[in-house]
């Protein structure tokens, strides 16, 4: 982590992080998507938190579930997704939302973490969910991406957890 100073740059400890993305497309619209993740530090500094996107560019360890976050020094993880995308295209004149695209998914994560005694993290967790990305049009002009995504993670195996996320794109 780099600390500024008046008038110059120091650095005081070590933390590295490494991570990779990546989307297949498969005939029928069918997508696989997967992320890495590898991080370690001379601290207790790799964060691991909950992240509403599904791939994000934040400098942290991503979950699926917000039970739980944790600091940690060394942390390892992968996600898969598995996608169906669905054109529906209907806009009525009359009414002013419009459904252009349904797309099904299913998520699974596990996250390996370093074995400190003094920790209060398990050493792995799996996380596994369902849901759908609904692709809207309010409006006729506004972009409107929703997010279904019912979550449960290995910790708490007998509660799930319920998520909506809305994403606006669009000009007036």
């Amino acid at each position: 982590r780099l600390q500024s100073q008046l008038g110059e740059w120091r650095k005081e400890y070590n933390t590295n992080f490494i991570t990779t993305l990546g989307t297949y497309g498969f005939p029928y619209e069918f997508y696989l998507s997967g992320a890495g993740y590898h991080a370690f530090a001379e601290n207790r500094d790799v964060d691991v938190e909950y992240q509403p996107y599904s791939f994000s560019d934040k400098l942290n360890i991503p979950l699926l579930t917000s039970y739980d976050s944790y600091l940690a020094k060394t942390v390892s993880s992968a996600r898969v997704e598995f996608q169906k995308a669905i054109d529906f295209k209907y806009y009525s004149p009359r009414f002013p939302v419009g459904l252009h695209r349904l797309a099904p998914f299913l998520a699974a994560q596990g996250t390996t973490f370093d074995r400190d005694r003094t920790a209060t993290y398990p050493p792995s967790l799996f996380e596994w969910g369902y849901g759908a990305d609904v692709d809207l049009l309010l409006l006729h002009r506004l972009s409107v991406r929703t997010r279904f995504l019912r979550a449960s993670n290995t910790r708490y195996p007998d509660s799930s957890e319920n998520q909506l996320r809305l994403n606006f794109k669009g000009e007036f």
